[in-house]
C-alpha cells in the first residue's frame, strides 16, 4: 500500500475496531475490506464461539458507523458456499479469470477439509511467504451463508454476493467470496 497516495486516507490504530472518532460518523461513502475481517480479534480463536462471532459483528458495526446512509462496503474474504448456487455466479469478466477445475475439487471436500485448507493457505501466504510475522491469525473463516447472517446482524443489507472460488490472478490460492454490503438509507421496520 502506498501511503502517499492522495486518494486514500491512512489511519494508524491500536484497536481492532475502526476509529470512528478519527474518521467521523457517516463520513465514508465506500470502503473496501480485502481479506481483513478474518484477521480481527486474535484473542477469540474459535470462529463459531458466540464471543468470536460477536467480535466480528462489533468490528463491522464500527465500519457501519463511519458509513454515510447508503454507503457500501466491498468485501473479499476467504470463504465458500455451503451449497453452490447459480445465485452466487460472478459476471462473465470475472469467470474468465477463475480456475473452475480447482474450485470444483475444493467444493467436493468436507467442511472440515475446506476449513483446514483455508487455514493452511492463509498461514502460508501471510507468515511463511510474505514474512508478516506480527499478523493476527485467529483463523476466523465462515461460509458465505454465515457471512451474510453476520452482515445482517451488524445492520447491513447484502447487495451482491458472488463465489469466485480459485482465481488464476490471485496473489495466493484461496477460495474467495465477494460481497457488497450497504448501510440502509433508512432503517427497515421489523
Amino acid at each position: 500500500y502506498i501511503k502517499r497516495d492522495p486518494r486514500f486516507k491512512f489511519i494508524h490504530q491500536e484497536s481492532e475496531n475502526v476509529p470512528v472518532d478519527q474518521i467521523g460518523e457517516g463520513a465514508v461513502n465506500t470502503a473496501r475490506l480485502s481479506s481483513v475481517i478474518h484477521h480481527t480479534y486474535p484473542e477469540a480463536q474459535d470462529p463459531h464461539d458466540p464471543q468470536s462471532r460477536q467480535k466480528v459483528i462489533e468490528f463491522l458495526k464500527s465500519v457501519y458507523a463511519v458509513l454515510a446512509p447508503g454507503g457500501r462496503v466491498v468485501i473479499y474474504e476467504d470463504s465458500y458456499p455451503e451449497q453452490p448456487s447459480p445465485d452466487y455466479a460472478p459476471p462473465a469478466q470475472i469467470q474468465a479469470s477463475l480456475q473452475p477445475e480447482l474450485t470444483e475439487r475444493f467444493l467436493k471436500l468436507t467442511p472440515e477439509q475446506k476449513y483446514k485448507y483455508i487455514v493452511w493457505n492463509d498461514w502460508y501466504w501471510n507468515l511463511l511467504y510474505s514474512g508478516l510475522y506480527s499478523m493476527s491469525m485467529p483463523y476466523r473463516y465462515y461460509t458465505m451463508e454465515e457471512w451474510m447472517k453476520i452482515f445482517k446482524d451488524a445492520g447491513f443489507k447484502v447487495i451482491e454476493k458472488q463465489y469466485w472460488g480459485f482465481r488464476r490472478t490471485a496473489y495466493h490460492g484461496a477460495s474467495t467470496a465477494f460481497f457488497v454490503i450497504e448501510k440502509p438509507i433508512q432503517l427497515e421496520k421489523s
